[in-house]
């Protein structure tokens, strides 16, 4: 029989470009949404680099550098994408993924 022992815990990351505005530049929004109600949403806010133009590869530029080998997978969707991450690394960290 197969239960949910049977598979690991992930960490789901949602990238979106964040246009520009009067005030602001470009930008890339990484989010992991609350897991349970006592937890905060973790968010981070990066400028958009012209230079590096996907803000998939940007996304995951940013998280490999920080997290090395934790990324799983990712899939897109129509203004999103979707970052699967391990939901810790062999040391048993990551509580504050972003």
């Amino acid at each position: 029989m197969t239960t949910s022992l049977n598979y690991n815990q992930s960490r789901i990351l949602t990238v979106k470009f964040l246009a520009p505005t009067n005030y602001r530049g470009s930008r890339i929004s990484i989010t992991e949404k609350k897991r349970y109600s006592e937890h905060k949403i973790n968010k981070k806010i990066l400028s958009y680099d012209y230079e590096i133009g996907n803000v998939l590869d940007q996304a995951l530029n940013f998280l490999e550098e920080k997290y090395k080998g934790a990324i799983s997978g990712y899939s897109g969707l129509k203004d999103e994408y979707i970052i699967i991450m391990n939901w810790t690394d062999s040391d048993g960290i990551y509580t504050d993924l972003i």
